[in-house]
């Protein structure tokens, strides 16, 4: 009986430490994303002098879901963001921080 309960253990062990890296290799994936719009946000201001006034300046094809999608907040600060609700990039910090609902 008690081989079968840490049997249990272990897979449920193993179950959630697969799960949690799969997690971390979605998140990555979603900054990758993150980071190429960042790219072309600063080619654009140092392209024209200014932020776009939304992703169809900078031609950032978006497809409808999870995103990144772009925000100007005023003609100094923007912010990127995910549909999913886990990631924002601050450009005032210029770093992404995780919101977790």
């Amino acid at each position: 009986m008690k081989k079968a309960i840490k049997f249990i253990i272990v897979i449920l062990s193993l179950l959630i430490l697969f799960i949690l890296v799969l997690k971390q290799i979605e998140l990555r994936d979603y900054k990758g994303k993150g980071d190429v719009m960042l790219e072309k946000i600063s080619n654009y201001k140092k392209l024209n002098g200014e932020l776009p006034n939304n992703s169809t300046d900078f031609f950032y094809s978006n497809e409808m879901g999870e995103g990144p999608y772009y925000e100007k907040i005023n003609d100094s600060c923007f912010v990127v963001f995910f549909n999913i609700g886990f990631d924002k990039f601050n450009s005032i910090s210029e770093k992404w921080y995780y919101e977790w609902l």
